[in-house]
C-alpha cells in the first residue's frame, strides 16, 4: 500500500512467532487436577480425627458399653466422610460427574435401611437378653430374615446414590438376578441361625464356650476343683459327660432350655454357687460373679 503523497508506507514489523509452550512439568499438572478436587484439609482432617476418635475410645477403655458396636461402626463411616473430603473427592467438576441422585429416590431408600438396621439391632439385643418366645427358634429367624433385609435395603439405597445399576455388560440387573445376593443369601441362612445370638457382637464367644466345656469334662469336674463358668447366651451343645446333672446353675434365658436338657437345675440370679460350680448369667452381673469366685477360692 501507500500512502496519498506516493511514497510507500513502511511495513509495521510482525510480531515474533510465538514460542511453543514448554510441556507442563509434575507440578503443574498436579496444580490442575487439584483446580478439579481441592483438597479440603482443616475441615477433612478435623472431621476425619472425631470420627476416628470414637473406635479409637471404645477399644482403649477397660469399661464395657452395649452399643459399642454400632457407635464404633458411625465413627468409622464419618471417618471415611472425613478422609473423602480431605481428598477433595465431593469437588469434582460439573463435567465429570455423570449422574447425580434424585432426592426423591434417595430419601426413601435411607429411611428403609436405617429402619431394616434399626429392627435388626432390636432382634439382636432381644436375641442376646433371651426376651423372644421360643428364643432359639425366633431369634434364628428374626436375627437372620432382619439382616437379609437389611442387605436388600443397602442394595436399593446404593443404586439410589448412582451405584449397582447396571452390570459388567451395561445392561440393568435387578437385586434377585445378581449372583453375589444369592451367595450372601446362601451363606447368612447356612452360618447366621447357627451361630448364637450373643457371637454375632462378641465373635470370641464361642471361643470361651468351648474352653469352658473342655474344662467341665477333662479337668475340673472329675478332679472336684472350683469350677467357673460365665453361662452367656452362647451356642450351647449337649452335656454328654453329664457335668450338669442335678446341679443348681444360672445361666442366661437364650440357654436355659440347653441348661434344663442337661439335667441342671437353672435359677434366674445374678450368680449361683452349687459345690464346686460357680455360675453367672451375662457381663452385666461380673460384680456379682468375681465377688463370688473369691469368695469360693478363699473358702478352698
Amino acid at each position: 500500500m501507500t500512502e496519498e503523497n506516493g511514497k510507500p508506507e513502511a511495513s509495521e514489523p510482525e510480531a515474533p512467532a510465538a514460542e511453543p509452550a514448554e510441556s507442563a512439568g509434575p507440578v503443574a499438572e498436579a496444580a490442575a487436577r487439584a483446580g478439579d478436587n481441592r483438597p479440603h484439609w482443616a475441615r477433612g482432617g478435623i472431621i476425619a480425627l472425631i470420627g476416628a476418635a470414637a473406635p479409637f475410645l471404645l477399644m482403649a477403655t477397660t469399661q464395657r458399653w452395649s452399643f459399642s458396636v454400632p457407635v464404633a461402626v458411625v465413627g468409622g463411616l464419618v471417618a471415611f466422610f472425613g478422609i473423602a473430603d480431605l481428598l477433595g473427592t465431593f469437588d469434582d467438576a460439573e463435567a465429570k460427574v455423570s449422574a447425580r441422585p434424585e432426592g426423591a429416590k434417595l430419601r426413601p431408600a435411607v429411611l428403609e435401611l436405617i429402619t431394616a438396621g434399626a429392627v435388626w439391632f432390636v432382634a439382636l439385643r432381644l436375641a442376646v437378653a433371651g426376651g423372644l418366645p421360643f428364643p432359639i427358634l425366633s431369634a434364628a429367624v428374626l436375627v437372620t430374615g432382619t439382616f437379609l433385609w437389611m442387605v436388600t435395603a443397602a442394595f436399593r439405597a446404593a443404586q439410589a446414590l448412582g451405584a449397582w445399576q447396571l452390570d459388567e455388560a451395561g445392561a440393568e440387573r435387578p437385586l434377585l438376578r445378581r449372583h453375589g445376593f444369592w451367595l450372601v443369601t446362601l451363606t447368612t441362612l447356612l452360618y447366621l441361625p447357627l451361630l448364637g445370638s450373643y457371637s454375632l457382637s462378641d465373635p470370641w464367644e464361642t471361643h470361651y464356650g468351648e474352653v469352658a466345656r473342655e474344662m467341665l469334662v477333662r479337668v475340673d469336674h472329675d478332679h472336684h476343683r472350683p469350677t467357673v463358668v460365665l453361662n452367656c447366651p452362647i451356642k450351647f451343645s449337649a452335656d454328654p459327660a453329664g457335668v450338669y446333672r442335678g446341679v443348681r446353675t444360672t445361666g442366661s434365658p437364650g440357654i436355659k432350655d440347653d441348661l434344663v436338657n442337661a439335667s441342671a437345675i437353672w435359677e434366674d440370679a445374678p450368680v449361683v454357687v452349687d459345690r464346686n460350680f460357680v455360675s453367672s448369667r451375662k457381663p452385666d452381673d461380673l460384680p456379682d460373679f468375681c465377688r463370688a469366685i473369691l469368695a469360693h477360692f478363699a473358702a478352698k
